[in-house]
Order: structure tokens, then C-alpha cells, then sequence
């Protein structure tokens, strides 16, 4: 088997406690024909020191130090830009990697040209190690417990349930990048995704489905966790991707991964696929209403091109008139901005209902698998949202219920010295 050089790519910021044990696991790996860049993005502790030290150790070590933080996304094309190898690896500075990650990847890789990239399921450890059961981690081991399929069903499956492969168990041919491009530097909290999704239209991946990788999970939270700040910064990158989701897409691969949810059936002209767009847009549903918003974006130019406007009003019976209908309801509604918890509590027995519902149709209806363990794993997401407001918002109610009983008592005492 043919050795190609591997580009390993860290970045890493104030991460002294495990930047060494990282290191390490890359250093371990028995696939040992590799070169390891390192990237310090401007830590005020120790970090580069220790890189330092391993850099003084090991020649494959390339080290690289920012005077300034600059983000991950910078990062990530810096690391790109000075990689010489034919694969390209991703590492961050707080994970761990088993030491036959590289040596069972590379070796997909070599045996199956049509694959662009590979990938595998992780493991999710504690700041300590030890491994944390899946509702410890807002069920990161379970999303990203994705199994093989084809080139269009994982399209479907990256618009449907969206992110579902690690970013640092990636190993990416070089030329897929220079085909797709690198990292979007407007993104934090979907730089990986956007590339996968630009991937997956151009190369077929493939998932080792084995944990080859061991993703710390932090008490405090990490930087995707659940908090409002992420939320709302994932909701405008992931309107912007989907703004260019069918872009440079064939129309063959199109129909082969979304042709079960056609409006019309029979669809095979590029001009009928592009409305289809528009409609599959108009029903996404995975984060609230992005799909909408990145939908009327579409129709409003389909409706002012003459031939679109004919096979909208022909085919579908849509015009401007049911255009300006889906304007006028609201779009980027979401429930956790909802003032009192009393909502929550419907919503989380919701959550907890449409839970168990998809469950049991994932055992009735096995070709809807993919799609429902990915609704899952997202409602997963939201029950925690929510229970964590219904918490944060406890006093208020009480509060306010103590508030209504001091009216109310005052009004009945108003009314008894009136009569």
C-alpha cells in the first residue's frame, strides 16, 4: 500500500491542561507518515510553550503562533494553505484521536478512489476521560453515529438533519479542496457543515462506523453547545447555506435524493427542478423557519422570470398572490423567546410526545430512518432548551402568580367594603 504524506491540522487556544495529550495522540498514531501543523491562536497561558517543546521534540511538527486571536475559520485556512500533504486531517487541541485513526483511514481512502473523504464515529469523554452516556453530551455520540449510504442520501441527510459527522475525525483529499474550496470565514458555528455540504455534491464519503476518536465534553459547555448566543448564530449561517444549498448541484443527483418529495411528481426538466427547490425549501422544518426565509428568497426570483412564473402558475397553481400569503405569516419565530414558561411545559410534553412518536416510526417505517434519528437527536436538542428556561424562569413565575393572588385579594376586599 502506498504511504501518501497526511497534513495533520490543529488549532488550538488557552488550552494547557490537555494540548499535550492531543499532541500526543497524533505523535502515537501507527500510521506515522505524516506532518503535523500546529496552530496557537493567540493563548495567554502556557499552550505555546508546551508546542514548543514538542515541536523541539519530533521534526514532523510544524508550529505556527498568532500574536492575535483570530477565530477558527482563519485558522482552519491557515493550517490549509501550509499543508504539502495529499490528506488532510483535522485535530483540535482538547480531543484525542485512537492510535489507528490515520492507518484505518488512509486505507479507505487508497482503496476507493470515488470517496472524497472520510470519516468515523466518536466516543464522548469528560474533562477527566471517562466516558459520558449520550443525554450527558446533548447526544453528540448518537448524531454523529451516522452509518454509510449513498451520495444522494447524504445529501438528504446533511439538508434534512444537518450536521452529522465530526469535523476532527475528517480525512479529506487535498484535491476535494482545491475543487470546493476551503473554509467559509464568515462562519463559527457551521464552517464544517458548509464544506460537507459542498462535498458531498461533488465526491462520495464514507464513515468507518467504529469510534476512532474521543471528543472531550466539557461540564461548562462547548463551543456548540445549546445557548441561545450559538442558537442564534446557527440560524443565520445555516440560512445562508441553505440560500446556496441546491447551487453547482446536478439535476440527476437533485432527483435521486429528493424526488420523493416532489409537488408534482415526473419532474425531469431543469426549469420544473428549480421550483421543486423552491417547494422543498418552503417545508424545512429543521431549524423553525429558515427554510422558509431561504425559500421566499428563491420564489421572488423564479416569480420575476417569465418562463419560471408560467410552470409555477401552470403546475402548481402558485402566483404572486400565494407568494405574498407565505410573506405575510411570520418568519425566525421561536418559542424559547416566549416571555413566561407556561408555554414550555406544553412544549417539552410535545418534544417528549413527538420523541416517542418518531421512535416508533423509525421501527415501522425503515426508509424514513435517516431522516427521523436525525429529528431525534434536534428535538433531543430542544428539550433541553427549553427545560433549561423553564428553570431560569422559575422565580419570575412565582413572582408573577404571587403578583395575580395580591390583586386578586385586594379586589375582593375592594368588593366586601363595597357591599
Amino acid at each position: 500500500m502506498k504511504k501518501p504524506l497526511v497534513s495533520v491540522l490543529m488549532g488550538v487556544q488557552n488550552l494547557e491542561r490537555f494540548v499535550g495529550e492531543a499532541i500526543e495522540s497524533v505523535l502515537n498514531q501507527t500510521y506515522e507518515n505524516f506532518e503535523f501543523i500546529i496552530l496557537d491562536d493567540g493563548s495567554t497561558d502556557k499552550t505555546p510553550e508546551i508546542i514548543a517543546e514538542y515541536a523541539k521534540k519530533d521534526i514532523r511538527i510544524k508550529p505556527y503562533y498568532f500574536k492575535k486571536k483570530q477565530g477558527i475559520s482563519v485558522g482552519c485556512n491557515f493550517t490549509l494553505e501550509n499543508a504539502k500533504g495529499a490528506l488532510i486531517a483535522r485535530m483540535d487541541g482538547d480531543d484525542l484521536w485512537h492510535k489507528e485513526k490515520l492507518e484505518k483511514q488512509v486505507k479507505v481512502l487508497n482503496s476507493n478512489s470515488e470517496y472524497g473523504a472520510c470519516f468515523s464515529w466518536v466516543e464522548v469523554i469528560d474533562e477527566t476521560g471517562e466516558k459520558l452516556k449520550p443525554g450527558e453530551s446533548e447526544y453528540r455520540e448518537e448524531i454523529y453515529k451516522t452509518k454509510n449510504r449513498t451520495q444522494a442520501e447524504w445529501l438528504r441527510t446533511f439538508f434534512y438533519q444537518g450536521c452529522r459527522v465530526a469535523h476532527p475525525t475528517s480525512l479529506i483529499r487535498k484535491e476535494v479542496f482545491e475543487k470546493v474550496g476551503g473554509y467559509n470565514q464568515a462562519y463559527r458555528q457551521l464552517l464544517d457543515y458548509d464544506l460537507w455540504v459542498r462535498i458531498i455534491k461533488k465526491y462520495q464519503i464514507y464513515v468507518i462506523e467504529e469510534p476512532l476518536f474521543y471528543y472531550r465534553w466539557f461540564e461548562s459547555g462547548n463551543v456548540s453547545s445549546c445557548t441561545n448566543e450559538v442558537m442564534f448564530r446557527t440560524y443565520f449561517e445555516m440560512f445562508q447555506i441553505l440560500k446556496s444549498f441546491f447551487d453547482d448541484l446536478s439535476d440527476n443527483l437533485f432527483i435521486e435524493a429528493f424526488s420523493n418529495k416532489f409537488k408534482v411528481s415526473g419532474c425531469y426538466k431543469h426549469e420544473e427542478l428549480e421550483c421543486e427547490k423552491a417547494f422543498i425549501l418552503l417545508g424545512f422544518s429543521f431549524y423553525h423557519d429558515i427554510g422558509k426565509l431561504a425559500a421566499l428568497e428563491l420564489f421572488s426570483k423564479l416569480l420575476n422570470n417569465k418562463e419560471y412564473y408560467k410552470i409555477l402558475e401552470k403546475n402548481y397553481n402558485f402566483d404572486t398572490f400565494c407568494f405574498h400569503n407565505i410573506q405575510s405569516e411570520p418568519v425566525f419565530y421561536h418559542s424559547s423567546l416566549e416571555k413566561w414558561p407556561e408555554p414550555f411545559t406544553e412544549h417539552v410534553n410535545f418534544l417528549k410526545w413527538r420523541i416517542e412518536l418518531l421512535e416508533s416510526e423509525n421501527n415501522e417505517q425503515k426508509k424514513d430512518l435517516m431522516e427521523s434519528e436525525g429529528k431525534v437527536a434536534y428535538y433531543n436538542h430542544e428539550l433541553i432548551l427549553a427545560q433549561k428556561y423553564i428553570n431560569d424562569t422559575a422565580p419570575e413565575l412565582e413572582y408573577f402568580r404571587k403578583n395575580v393572588l395580591y390583586h386578586l385579594y385586594k379586589r375582593s376586599i375592594k368588593k366586601k367594603s363595597e357591599d
